[in-house]
């Protein structure tokens, strides 16, 4: 079993600041989907702790007759994974920058609902209660 890792509060407090203040920013069913002006760009924790870090979209986006599509991981993104010897698995290189353990990244699969409780307690620095709340939701959600 991996061991305890310490969380990056300073990444969750980050990620708070744009899921409380930008419209439909928080979405768990897409690491990233690009919107309309208005809409803007959307992510999961995952996404955003990404974007967060590289300053970049997780990916290289081409436009198609009035949609966009995802080419490939971005540079940024990939040269984010190659630093960190890691996969280019976006899973994997957010759970390792917000200091999650790999059953803690299955938090990348909930519901939004959970995941707000899960990034508001771990921002406000109270990450013992996070990990509980989290492994419970995961128990409960059958991870």
């Amino acid at each position: 079993m991996q061991g305890v890792l310490k969380v990056n509060i300073e990444l969750f407090k980050k990620v708070k600041i744009q899921v409380d203040t930008e419209e439909a920013s928080l979405d768990m069913a897409n690491w990233e989907a690009q919107g309309d002006p208005v809409c803007g760009t959307t992510r999961c924790l995952a996404g955003w702790a990404v974007n967060l870090t590289t300053g970049a979209p997780l990916y290289t986006w081409r436009k198609r007759e009035g949609w966009s599509e995802i080419v490939d991981l971005s540079p940024e993104t990939t040269a984010l994974a190659d630093a960190h010897e890691l996969n280019h698995d976006i899973p994997q290189i957010a759970g390792h920058l917000l200091g999650l353990t790999a059953h803690e990244e299955n938090v990348f699969y909930m519901d939004e609902g959970a995941v707000f409780e899960f990034i508001d307690l771990v921002a406000s620095g109270h990450v013992a209660t996070a990990r509980a709340f989290l492994r419970t939701a995961l128990d409960d959600a059958g991870f």
